[in-house]
């Protein structure tokens, strides 16, 4: 995918930024852009592989909140190649080892599967990129979240 970025992208180097910035930023990059794809421009790597990228989130969700991004743009977790899941594999442990340097002990990694990058709800354009969040998994860090009737579902559902 192509396009062009503006403002911090273009002449700057990205930066960390609150969520709100973040969609605002993006609300102002053509449509058509995949700040992944033009990582040289639009993120900030940490480590760069053959067939993947480490990076920090330029919003954040937590503290040391970093993605895992191939370069290569696609969508599920299923179209990973056999190589690309390989290579996978040795970052994550790279970056697990790094983030157990700075006292990390406990880890989450995510990735999202949406039916659509625009959320018609916020009018907001989202990343279709595949991307993993690796992040600390702290003591509470859930709590926002949590549905407190979780536990009103029948597991045979999914049988």
């Amino acid at each position: 995918m192509e396009g062009q970025v503006e403002d911090q992208a273009m002449d700057k180097q990205p930066k960390i930024m609150s969520r709100i910035e973040y969609e605002e930023w993006m609300a102002k990059q053509p449509k058509d852009l995949c700040a992944f794809c033009e990582w040289k421009k639009n993120q900030i790597v940490i480590y760069e592989g053959y067939k993947w990228l480490w990076v920090a989130n330029l919003a954040p969700y937590w503290k040391i909140h970093t993605l895992l991004v191939p370069k290569r743009h696609f969508k599920e977790y299923g179209e990973m190649t056999n190589s690309e899941a390989v290579e996978f594999k040795q970052l994550i442990d790279k970056a697990i080892k790094k983030y157990e340097t700075l006292g990390v002990e406990r880890f989450v990694h995510f990735w999202r599967k949406r039916k659509n990058s625009f959320d018609p709800k916020t009018g907001k354009k989202k990343v279709d990129h595949f991307h993993v969040h690796l992040c600390d998994d702290f003591d509470g860090m859930w709590d926002p979240i949590l549905d407190d009737k979780a536990k009103e579902w029948d597991v045979n559902i999914m049988r």
